[in-house]
């Protein structure tokens, strides 16, 4: 869930990285986000050898083989991307997604479906929503000064 449309003005870049960790053969998290500039740190706390391969809509991002205990991959994004798919070529079901936005107004939903943007400026926005398996949603929204508001987002699921 993110904003796409509505935002003003530059916003900087947090100096704190973005973590993604191999944990049981599986990406921890699943879906996140970053900023262009910001670190993302890749660390891999399984017992076997993994790789982290960041596959941008244009060109691969990076290619590279994880070892157990080996050193924290640190790389950043270059641009905005909705999403860039993150894969292990060892294990062909570990992946993850990551959306880079030029801005900190995103969030994951929870397992039970809430999320929450905070400190969203007054404004009119387009928020979209993205599944993996079941693509986007859109609604526009009006945002108040201190305002808090409830947003629905419906997704047929796919059997």
């Amino acid at each position: 869930m993110y904003v796409k449309e509505g935002i003003s003005g530059e916003c900087a870049t947090p100096a704190e990285p973005v973590t993604l960790d191999h944990i049981n053969c599986m990406y921890e998290p699943h879906v996140f986000g970053v900023q262009p500039g910001q670190t993302l740190r890749v660390r891999n706390f399984d017992l076997t050898s993994h790789s982290t391969h960041l596959l941008s809509h244009h060109d691969v991002l990076l290619s590279r083989v994880d070892e157990s205990g080996g050193p924290v991959l640190k790389t950043r994004f270059p641009d905005i991307e909705i999403m860039v798919a993150i894969k292990c070529d060892v294990h062909g079901w570990e992946s993850a997604c990551c959306g880079v936005l030029n801005h900190p107004f995103f969030a994951v939903t929870e397992a039970d479906g809430h999320f929450a943007i905070d400190d969203l400026p007054a404004g009119r926005y387009t928020i979209e929503a993205w599944h993996e398996l079941n693509g986007t949603r859109t609604a526009e929204i009006d945002v108040a000064d201190g305002e808090t508001m409830d947003l629905d987002v419906v997704f047929n699921h796919r059997q």
